[in-house]
């Protein structure tokens, strides 16, 4: 028989095993958060596109039919091809001379616009123009027509700030071309040019929309079941295609096919033009983190700090919904019918990079051109 001193050393290696087993488990635990800390620091270190680039070529060996939407290519003047951080840390320490600057601005409701009016449009030394409809808009682009007739680009670092808003304001495929006659007209005289927008994820920015128009404003209502009737067919992508007019006028759904928003075709179009005409498209959910810095490149007096929200839904009125509030079937069916607006969402994340997203869903292209 084995002696009992025997059996307590025996019983003693035992939990010493069991108690280096645990520690090691711990340990590589700890590594794996380590390590993936370091992941997170490296991407932000190396910037958004290289890891995408990365990313991207791991996805084509496991999804071989898919094809790569990722091809950062911004015409962000003077600092070509740069990732958002490069831009953001660039902007930081390198000013233009000071040249006057013309930014155009297409504003889609309920995604950041109105914080960025409210701030900007009370530095000195910006003169913000506001066209919520066409006939404010056809002044505008006389001004500005004159504007850059007769500046120089050693006009002492004037800003003409021109913000295109909703109502009856031409959209941005109707207004395209006009961006790229200013842009080719403010370089050809050494004036600093700077175009952009702002997406939001698809089921928060419908919220945004019901909570802004039918609580805080009254036009509209019924809660949750209303919320889910209303028509919220890839409202974003039709935005840009058609404008407000036409946005606001579908609240309820159709099965009518000219109701049925924007084709697929038309959605890739739009992209295609976006990547061409503007220098940068941001996600809301990033406003200061990513379109903040790279404004203050050209208006180096905004304060990105004490950067204030404005038009924020509150919280504690009665009526307000929420996505928690969904089912799994009700989010099924807005994912099935926002589907070209999430496609927008995730190519603009891919194409122009973000410091607060990680690469967007592989499963993100167009079929069109």
């Amino acid at each position: 028989m084995l002696s009992r001193v025997t059996i307590w050393v025996a019983m003693f290696i035992v939990a010493v095993w069991v108690i280096i087993e645990n520690y090691l488990i711990i340990y590589q635990d700890e590594v794996s958060l380590d390590d993936d800390m370091h992941y997170v620091k490296t991407r932000q270190r190396q910037g958004l596109e290289d890891v995408c680039q990365r990313e991207d070529e791991n996805r084509k060996s496991k999804y071989p039919t898919l094809t790569s939407t990722s091809s950062h290519t911004s015409s962000f003047s003077s600092i070509q091809n740069a990732t958002v951080i490069e831009l953001i840390t660039q902007s930081q320490s390198v000013r233009p001379r000071f040249n006057a600057t013309l930014i155009v601005f297409f504003h889609v409701p309920k995604t950041g616009g109105t914080s960025i009016q409210y701030n900007f449009n009370k530095l000195q030394g910006v003169n913000y123009h506001f066209a919520p409809g066409r006939g404010r808009y056809n002044q505008i682009k006389k001004s500005i027509d004159k504007w850059l007739q007769q500046t120089r680009h050693s006009s002492d670092g004037e800003v003409e700030f021109v913000e295109f808003h909703a109502g009856s304001c031409p959209s941005f495929m109707q207004l395209h071309q006009q961006v790229a006659s200013w842009r080719k007209t403010a370089e050809a005289k050494g004036i600093n040019f700077f175009s952009f927008t702002l997406v939001r994820e698809p089921i928060s920015f419908a919220f945004s929309v019901y909570n802004d128009l039918c609580v805080m404003r009254g036009q509209c209502g019924g809660g949750l079941n209303a919320f889910i009737e209303m028509d919220w067919v890839n409202k974003q992508t039709q935005f840009f295609n058609t404008g407000w007019s036409k946005f606001i006028q579908g609240r309820r759904r159709s099965n009518r096919t000219e109701d049925m928003g924007p084709s697929e075709s038309e959605a890739a179009l739009l992209f295609t033009k976006m990547k061409s005409i503007l220098d940068w498209v941001g996600p809301s959910e990033c406003l200061v983190n990513d379109t903040i810095p790279l404004l203050k490149y050209y208006i180096p007096s905004i304060d990105v700090d004490n950067f204030s929200s404005s038009n924020v839904v509150k919280k504690d009125l009665d009526g307000i919904l929420y996505k928690s509030m969904l089912s799994h079937n009700e989010l099924d069916y807005l994912h099935s019918i926002m589907r070209l607006d999430t496609m927008l969402y995730q190519n603009v994340i891919n194409h122009y990079g973000s410091s607060c997203f990680a690469c967007a869903s592989p499963v993100s292209s167009f079929s069109g051109p």
